[in-house]
């Protein structure tokens, strides 16, 4: 086993790495920003400036895909986060943590996995930020459940999620209450055949190879194999009669992403962390998310097929002047959701894999980083423009930030930047609109592609 020393160096070199890169200059390290899929949501502002267009465009249509809010640990996370907790009561601490004498766990394992009132806001404000954003869009537009989709995987997060959503996105303008609140039609489908949400459930290949995957695990195990160990013994030094073993480091990394997320501080257990370890634990993370989720598995690039075609489906019916054609579409699932979706887009897709062996440098550039895809709350936001001079156009938002479309080139003028023509888009796609889903994820006895780092680097290379 490296020294702890050495094994500290290296991190060290990798922050000193991170830092020196150009977009780190003026921008000190947050650690809010490095905590992966617990992390808390990026805007905590309750208005939106209303969206700007070219004059000659106007928002015909809007698809909303948002993963739950802020959540509950799991059973299992709530029950080790008690015994990481029993660790420290012996231990000799010092004044600058003398909070882990009065910390007190709120994280109930009987409320395993629901969500958190920090998850009701986190939705609540987000629709209150579009319905500022869409002022004039949403004036115009009645509530209608026959016009305005509201739907949910069949979980109790996602569907409540889409409830202070849609509370903050109509608020003020329904027939309820002093508060004039518009009740909603939301309706889900359940787990196992839900190809739209919940589409690794209803995916018995993913179920198989992308869960059970043991070249991801030998990758994780690697890379944690030389950081978590010195991780434990710094901490174990640090507070005499502590025993930590590696596998806590990573109970900390996620009780500083809960406790981020549910009260918005890092006064507690991410104090325990430096830097370089925290970009170490994001690292193991991201790993993990880019084979189960991503492009380290070449399966993943069509599970979100049966989204993009509904997608699809709808935007088509507006440009046909369908009547029936929807104004807007409002979905909420799960970090795996966007995942899938960002994948079969080719978003925040490096050139190289996610693996052990993988260069500082790489480490601290890659674009991959979960913790800016899919904290709580994240989100994916369609806008379809009806541009009298250049046709339907297509803009998305990631978090409420303006993200171009790999594969498009959108206008040239600020208003209209990001915007891709409907026609590229629809190109782009092509290939996996009105895939065969059930085909896709059928079981076979083919050898999975994913066996070695040549396959993994393979597969990047063919998706550039």
């Amino acid at each position: 086993m490296p020294s702890i020393v050495g094994t500290l160096l290296l991190l060290s070199l990798a922050l000193q790495a991170c830092h020196a890169a150009p977009e780190f200059h003026s921008n000190p390290f947050n650690i809010l920003d490095h905590l992966g899929s617990k992390g808390p949501y990026p805007i905590s502002n309750r208005i939106s400036s209303p969206i700007v267009l070219h004059a000659t465009c106007k928002l015909a249509q809007i698809h909303v895909l948002a993963r739950h809010g802020t959540r509950y640990p799991s059973n299992k996370e709530s029950k080790r986060f008690i015994d990481l907790y029993a660790l420290f009561s012996d231990a000799k601490i010092d004044h600058q943590h003398r909070w882990l004498r009065t910390w007190v766990n709120q994280y109930d394992p009987l409320k395993s996995n629901l969500l958190a009132l920090a998850g009701d806001k986190d939705l609540y404000f987000l629709g209150k930020r579009l319905a500022a954003r869409y002022n004039s869009f949403f004036r115009n537009s009645t509530y209608n459940a026959n016009i305005f989709e509201f739907r949910a995987s069949d979980t109790s997060r996602s569907s409540q999620s889409g409830s202070a959503f849609s509370i903050g996105l109509f608020e003020g303008d329904g027939p309820l209450g002093y508060s004039r609140i518009q009740p909603i039609f939301l309706y889900t489908i359940p787990k196992g055949i839900d190809r739209q949400l919940a589409m690794k459930h209803a995916c018995p290949k993913w179920l198989k190879e992308g869960r059970i995957n043991p070249f991801r695990d030998a990758q994780i195990d690697a890379f944690a194999s030389l950081h978590l160990p010195a991780i434990a013994q710094r901490l174990n030094a640090q507070f005499p009669n502590l025993d930590l073993q590696p596998e806590h480091i990573s109970d900390i990394y996620s009780l500083c992403g809960y406790e981020a997320s549910f009260k918005g501080s890092t006064s507690t257990w991410c104090t325990l962390l430096q830097p370089p370890e925290v970009e170490a634990l994001e690292y193991i993370e991201d790993m993990d998310e880019y084979f189960s989720f991503s492009y380290g598995n070449p399966l993943n690039e069509f599970l979100a097929c049966d989204l993009v075609t509904n997608l699809v489906t709808d935007i088509e019916a507006l440009i046909s002047n369908n009547p029936a054609a929807k104004h807007g579409t409002f979905k909420f699932g799960h970090a795996e959701t966007i995942k899938f979706l960002a994948t079969l887009l080719n978003i925040s897709h490096d050139d190289q894999p996610l693996l052990a062996n993988a260069t500082a440098q790489f480490i601290c550039n890659r674009k991959y980083r979960t913790s800016q895809i899919v904290p709580f709350a994240a989100n994916m936001v369609f806008e379809v423009l009806n541009c009298s001079n250049a046709g339907y156009k297509i803009r998305m938002m990631i978090n409420e930030r303006p993200v171009a479309i790999p594969g498009c080139v959108g206008g040239e003028s600020a208003k209209d930047a990001h915007a891709c023509p409907w026609e590229t888009f629809r190109k782009l796609v092509s290939s996996k609109v009105g895939c065969d889903f059930q085909k896709v994820c059928a079981l076979s006895t083919v050898k999975p592609l994913v066996t070695s780092n040549d396959d993994v680097t393979r597969m990047s290379l063919d998706r550039q």
